[in-house]
């Protein structure tokens, strides 16, 4: 073990790579701080760096979006032998496509938020798919993180212009649901504390996630222990259900209606973020747990697994 290296891949060139720099250098810090060897690489390009061994080497990956969460870095890592922290492959084309982690919620008996794919390309009756989502609606890439591409429209005829003038490509539209935004990061498979997102616009875009000062959070959420019993139960159920492992962030929107209420399961995240601003640090917040501890809880499971392999 004395000379295992901790490489931390963050960068990338895709539209997530900002977000990625800051997580990338915010767990690098940490792992310093309890292991010297480890690197931080800014990962250009679609292969390896070449300093990555499967005998010498865990990755921790911190590639937001494409490549970094699509599982084809995790294919790669595979395909070498290297050990890795986070979600295998198969887990993460599960999350990052979300029609696919809503087939899977449903069938894991979950509430998802109503809605449809939609591409341009297609031939598709808006009039009738849109009939059913109401007068407000929310549009996002169905593939993607970081609320980029993420829009909130209201009003049929600006709905439809909306749609109309979207670029090729896969999209999910939903039906705007009024509730109480949640963020609950697990860890292992367990459930850690859950998160109220504030955003002082009511919408929680990508201006609203990174800038600060334009949302509050409330960590730990103002919720009954029934509302923070079903929220917890529904982040470990779709884990489970999506095939995850290590760690993840799941959100949902808690909608209340008097004395009733429903949680609906808006996504889940096998690569979340650990900026300064991120959510999975507020919610392992929630239980003691502080940032330099939780890296070392989330690159864990990946330092026994190497253990395991070279034992």
């Amino acid at each position: 073990m004395k000379d295992l290296s901790i490489i931390v891949l963050y960068g990338g060139d895709g539209g997530e790579r900002e977000v990625s720099l800051r997580s990338g250098e915010a767990i690098h810090k940490a792992i310093l701080k309890s292991w010297d060897r480890t690197e931080l690489v800014d990962l250009q390009g679609l292969r390896l760096p070449g300093n990555v061994r499967d005998d010498n080497t865990i990755v921790f990956p911190a590639l937001h979006g494409s490549f970094g969460e699509d599982g084809r870095l995790q294919d790669l890592l595979d395909k070498q032998g290297v050990i890795y922290a986070g979600s295998c492959a198969r887990a993460s084309r599960n999350c990052i496509n979300k029609s696919t982690t809503k087939d899977l919620a449903v069938a894991a008996n979950l509430k998802v938020v109503p809605g449809f794919m939609f591409n341009p390309l297609d031939d598709v009756d808006l009039d009738h798919e849109l009939k059913a989502l109401g007068d407000e609606i929310v549009v996002k890439p169905s593939e993607g993180g970081s609320s980029l591409g993420l829009h909130f429209v209201k009003g049929k005829q600006q709905i439809r212009n909306h749609l109309e003038g979207l670029p090729h490509g896969d999209w999910i539209i939903e039906k705007r649901i009024q509730g109480r935004e949640m963020s609950v990061g697990i860890l292992n498979g367990k459930a850690l504390g859950v998160v109220e997102i504030l955003p002082k616009s009511g919408d929680y875009d990508y201006d609203s996630k990174y800038t600060n000062g334009l949302t509050d959070y409330e960590y730990p959420a103002r919720i009954t222990e029934k509302m923070h019993t079903a929220i917890t139960s529904a982040a470990e159920v779709i884990f489970r259900a999506c095939s995850c492992r290590d760690f993840a962030r799941a959100d949902f929107i808690l909608k209340e209606n008097g004395k009733r209420w429903e949680v609906f399961l808006l996504e889940i995240n096998t690569l979340p973020g650990m900026t300064e601003n991120s959510l999975l640090p507020m919610s392992a917040m929630c239980t003691g747990r502080d940032f330099d501890g939780l890296v070392s809880e989330m690159l864990a499971p990946a330092i026994g697994r190497f253990q395991k392999k070279w034992a």
